[in-house]
């Protein structure tokens, strides 16, 4: 574990950062812009705090990283800079834009302590159940209610 971090918190970081590395949307973050290969000579001119998924991978696993906060700031950083730089790019700013997006959700609440991640937990299973309970099955089977239950009764009585 690294300072500044509880291990929870760092694990959850660490969680975050892989889910985005392996995202299908994420190859074009994945390394540093090297403005030869990648066609874009004016990088450096235009982004003067590059970063790339690789790097914030490689602090957070060297522990360069003092907080979760700072960790965060790397992460959004990326899909800053790719949005300043390819404004014009239509692709490219809608794949980043979606990647921010996924990347603040998963980001909003940082557990610190186990009840932290309990609570976050219990939030993600009240809203999947919730979902769950959008669809009534009873509704959609023809069958009313009093069939629907005398369906799961004793038989014994």
């Amino acid at each position: 574990m690294c300072e500044g971090f509880t291990d929870i918190e760092y694990k959850y970081c660490k969680q975050i950062t892989d889910k985005l590395y392996h995202h299908p949307l994420a190859l074009l973050f994945l390394k540093p812009v090297d403005p030869i290969t990648d066609g874009c000579p004016d990088y450096f001119d235009v982004i003067k705090e590059p970063m790339d998924l690789r790097t914030v991978k490689e602090k957070l696993n060297g522990c360069k990283y003092e907080s979760s906060f700072q960790w965060r700031n790397d992460v959004m950083k990326i899909w800053e800079n790719s949005i300043k730089y390819n404004a014009k790019h239509i692709l490219i700013k809608k794949i980043t834009e979606k990647l921010k997006k996924i990347s603040i959700k998963m980001m909003t609440n940082i557990p610190k302590t186990d009840v932290d991640l309990w609570y976050i937990q219990l939030q993600d299973a009240s809203k999947e159940l919730q979902s769950f309970l959008k669809y009534n099955p009873s509704s959609s089977s023809g069958m009313s209610r009093s069939k629907s239950k005398s369906l799961h009764s004793n038989p014994y009585k």
